[in-house]
């Protein structure tokens, strides 16, 4: 039994490593120009967000744990359904139960490059819970930074970015601004 289990192991290895980020990328033009039978839209962006996380998987050559991988599955999912939903109906963040695979992941830091755009705001990282799972005080202190930069570029006033900076406990910065 034992040798079926390590066989059949095996065997999904090759698989899985035949099947390429080109050939992700080509499947998932495919799945945005293509109405597949008797699947509905949201099936299909279902499936197009998988393909999609399989491939950022890929690119970060074994990086993100099985945690992670859930986590940014479901960032995928969240990314898809808020730009084909309008309204009141758009989901405006992800729910607690994908922050705690985040929370529980061992690559944060691999996740946090991977779906954090350099120039989050508030907004983007409120949406993905980054407060309820990012762990390490450093990378805290970072994302902290990079908000307050972010914020006092969007409108050029210190008062934007003021309680960051006041929470970092650097008010010299703040009074360069």
């Amino acid at each position: 039994l034992e040798e079926e289990k390590e066989k059949e192991k095996e065997e999904n290895k090759s698989v899985i490593g035949s099947f390429t980020a080109q050939d992700a990328s080509e499947l998932s033009e495919l799945l945005m120009n293509v109405v597949l039978p008797a699947v509905s839209g949201t099936e299909q962006l279902y499936l197009l967000a998988i393909i999609e996380t399989y491939k950022q998987v890929i690119q970060t050559h074994g990086a993100v744990d099985d945690r992670g991988v859930r986590f940014l599955l479901s960032v995928k999912l969240f990314a898809f359904m808020k730009k084909s939903i309008t309204g009141i109906n758009q989901p405006q963040s992800l729910s607690s139960h994908d922050f705690i695979w985040a929370l529980h992941s061992e690559s944060q830091e691999t996740i946090l490059q991977s779906c954090l755009p350099q120039d989050a705001d508030w907004n983007s990282m409120r949406s993905l819970g980054v407060g309820y799972w990012v762990t390490n005080p450093t990378t805290i202190r970072g994302l902290v930074e990079r908000l307050a930069k972010v914020q006092y570029l969007i409108r050029k006033d210190p008062a934007d970015s003021a309680l960051y900076y006041l929470a970092l406990q650097k008010k010299g910065a703040l009074a360069a601004l």
